[in-house]
């Protein structure tokens, strides 16, 4: 979601409708990344106040000007959200049966391992970040 808008005011327009954000911020299937100039938005005297701080409390708040790995994670996320594809449930396991007349019940199943558990990781507990954040709206 992108907030980029930076004035000396603290002014964020559209953004301090507490509806809005509500509808901008619960409408994320996968994941949620709020991009923006912090300042701007902890001074708007608005709901974004509270997120801020509520992300720097979590340890859910980078700058990108200073976290460097922070764009081969973002990298990394797309890459892993392409292979898992939008129709696909996250948490769903794939099933590879060894022959085509085999039914389910004989069937090998791969369990999701690596860097695709730690995506699943990050979306649980994004959803828990989701509902936290209806929580204060």
């Amino acid at each position: 979601m992108s907030t980029v808008r930076s004035n000396g005011s603290g002014k964020v327009g559209f953004l301090s409708n507490r509806q809005r954000t509500n509808v901008a911020m619960t409408r994320a299937r996968y994941c949620l990344w709020i991009l923006g100039n912090a300042s701007t938005l902890a001074n708007s005297d608005s709901i974004w106040r509270k997120l801020i701080l509520d992300a720097k409390r979590r340890d859910c708040y980078h700058n990108a000007d200073e976290d460097k790995k922070l764009a081969r994670v973002i990298d990394d996320v797309l890459f892993e959200l392409e292979l898992l594809g939008e129709s696909e449930s996250s948490f769903k396991k794939l099933s590879l049966c060894e022959k085509p007349d085999v039914d389910a019940s004989s069937s090998r199943t791969m369990k999701p391992r690596g860097s695709s558990m730690r995506l699943m990781n990050q979306l649980r507990g994004v959803r828990s970040l989701r509902e936290d954040m209806e929580s204060l709206l």
